[in-house]
This record gives structure tokens, C-alpha cells and sequence, in this order.
């Protein structure tokens, strides 16, 4: 038979692993968003990351061709110099 502490604390810990989970599902929602909004922002303006990999899934099978078709038509070019051109004082894009 459990004492009162005993139950008390198992309910305890079972509420505050709850919470963590809904934190973490919640967290993980927000990560999964943002990448959505922005690896093709990015990938599009040639920056990389280093979390890239682990998000591709969201944005779909579909945008990830979209992105490498892209990148290599833009290797393709002549001077290999694609890319400087796209900045504009170092802080605003040229579109």
C-alpha cells in the first residue's frame, strides 16, 4: 500500500511529464513552421544552415526538387559569380 506522499508524488511527476511533452510537441511545431516559411527563402538566397537537413521534410517532396533544380541550374552559368550579384550594400537583397 502507497502513502499519501507516495500518490501524490507519482501524480506529480506523471502531470509534469505531460507538460513537457505538450511543451516539447508545441516546440517542435514552432521549429517545423519556421522552416516551412524559410528554407526556401533561404535556399533561394543561397545561405546555408546547418539545421537545413533536419527540416526538409516539412517543406515537401515537391519544394526540395524545386530547390535543387534551381541550384543547379544556377550552377550552370558562365562566371560562377551568380550569387554576389544579389546583394545590395551587404544588407538588402536585390530582387
Amino acid at each position: 500500500m502507497q502513502s499519501m506522499d507516495e500518490e501524490n508524488d507519482e501524480e506529480v511527476w506523471h502531470g509534469a511529464t505531460a507538460y513537457a511533452q505538450k511543451q516539447a510537441n508545441v516546440c517542435k511545431g514552432m521549429a517545423e513552421g519556421f522552416a516551412r516559411l524559410w528554407l526556401p527563402f533561404l535556399d533561394d538566397k543561397e545561405i546555408t544552415c546547418e539545421w537545413k537537413n533536419k527540416y526538409l521534410h516539412v517543406v515537401g517532396q515537391e519544394a526540395v526538387q524545386r530547390m535543387d533544380e534551381e541550384k543547379n541550374e544556377d550552377n550552370s552559368g558562365e562566371d560562377g559569380e551568380e550569387g554576389l550579384d544579389r546583394v545590395n550594400n551587404g544588407l538588402e537583397w536585390d530582387d
